[in-house]
């Protein structure tokens, strides 16, 4: 007979912009159970994990409801694993660029205006294409190699 307890990881999750806390778990009913009769919190259907609004308040009322019926492990909350909510877009963040990065940049968006993308496809590679130029800030653009690009994503 297992008695082992199950495991409730809690993580860093982003709504409509704000932080909240994340919860993770195997199906278990009495866990369901539990998390239903906790205020505030919701289910998410996208990202499969329920959630509540970030607070030292909703991180001790979730300590202490699971407190016998789980293990919470809370070592990735302020850590780097983060989800996001794939309905909104991600918060953009400052860039630090070189003018021949933007020119490049500048370069690669009018190429796909010219070939009538549609404005979100345009927006989307160029944030993406922007996210790989900034990663290698340090390396000549001309030095880049498939490899690069293998380590990049």
């Amino acid at each position: 007979m297992n008695t082992e307890l199950p495991i409730i990881q809690l993580v860093n999750y982003f709504r409509k912009g704000q932080k909240h806390i994340g919860l993770k778990f195997k199906y278990n009913e009495d866990l369901l159970h539990i998390i239903r009769d906790i205020p505030y919190a919701r289910w998410s259907k996208t990202q499969r994990l329920w959630y509540l609004p970030y607070s030292d308040y909703n991180l001790n009322v979730i300590k202490t409801c699971f407190k016998n019926a789980a293990v919470v492990d809370s070592k990735e909350l302020n850590g780097k694993a983060i989800v996001y909510d794939k309905t909104l877009p991600k918060l953009k963040e400052k860039r630090q660029l070189t003018d021949e990065q933007k020119r490049l940049l500048n370069n690669f968006y009018k190429y796909l205006r010219g070939k009538r993308y549609s404005k979100s496809t345009i927006d989307t590679y160029t944030f993406f294409v922007a996210d790989f130029v900034a990663f290698y800030k340090d390396k000549i653009l001309e030095d880049l190699t498939n490899r690069d690009v293998e380590l990049y994503i």
